[in-house]
């Protein structure tokens, strides 16, 4: 399947990067887990709630604007449908 002209590419030293601090926080995770797990299942969970608030209010802010055929927010709709 061919890319959009438009489509983002991060450059490879941003990848890289991205990388490393998600490796960095799972090496973080699993000390935690291993030296303290009372207090990183807990951690991870307040994590995950918050991650999922996040993405299910994305959702619901697009799904209102959908119903209610808003017209000033089509351009700002960009942000939480991405």
């Amino acid at each position: 399947m061919n890319m959009p002209e438009f489509a983002f590419r991060p450059s490879s030293q941003t990848v890289t990067t991205l990388q490393l601090l998600a490796g960095l926080g799972a090496a973080a995770f699993l000390a935690g887990a291993f030296l303290s797990p009372q207090r990183a299942w807990p951690a991870m969970l307040m994590a995950s709630f918050l991650l999922l608030g996040l993405g299910l209010s994305g959702l619901f802010f697009v799904a209102l604007q959908y119903a209610s055929s808003a017209g000033w927010s089509v351009a700002f709709r960009r942000v939480p449908e991405a």
